[in-house]
């Protein structure tokens, strides 16, 4: 995360960060997916939150669960 991201949600320590990265389900395991590359910072203590948004291309939005 970087500086603007961290003064935004009002973070002032790592333990209170929350990641959540959503899952689409298909039929099966096989067929499920995550979107790594967009997960959601929560800040647990004031309950912020922002979907971030990562410019790498290591991340997919599409990334199998198997």
């Amino acid at each position: 995360l970087d500086d603007e991201f961290i003064k935004e949600l009002d973070i002032k320590d790592e333990k209170d960060v929350l990641v959540i990265c959503l899952i689409t389900l298909g039929k099966s395991l096989k067929d499920s997916t995550a979107n790594l590359k967009a997960p959601i910072i929560i800040n647990i203590k004031n309950n912020r939150g922002k979907q971030l948004i990562l410019q790498d291309d290591k991340y997919k939005i599409k990334e199998p669960l198997e």
